[in-house]
């Protein structure tokens, strides 16, 4: 692992996290919001529990750069190989996982 690629993924979470993440979990709790007012009331333990599982995915979507820049400069700093740059892809997994969990009907 080189000092400027890592400083440049650094660069690259930031503005990802500023220009796309922060937009599209603004909109998905505005959809979730407005999807759990027109809920039909059946099957309210699963309702409940997909409620739980939206929020948690948000959270962890709006962490998951932050997560991916701590975990790339400790591996820089224990000299890590370059498998270490697979962690720059954590905020796209989890914004699949919750495109995934979000089309799941109540």
């Amino acid at each position: 692992m080189s000092l400027p690629i890592v400083i440049i993924a650094t660069i690259s979470q930031i503005i990802l996290f500023i220009l796309v993440i922060l937009p599209v979990s603004a909109l998905t709790a505005a959809a979730m919001g407005g999807a759990r007012q027109n809920a039909r009331k059946k099957n309210r333990r699963f309702r409940v529990f997909k409620i739980k599982v939206e929020d948690s995915m948000l959270y962890l979507l709006i962490a998951s750069p932050i997560i991916s820049i701590v975990v790339l400069w400790f591996q820089f700093f224990n000299h890590g190989d370059a498998q270490s740059y697979y962690w720059l892809l954590l905020p796209i997994v989890v914004w699949v996982m919750e495109m995934i969990i979000l089309s799941v009907d109540y």
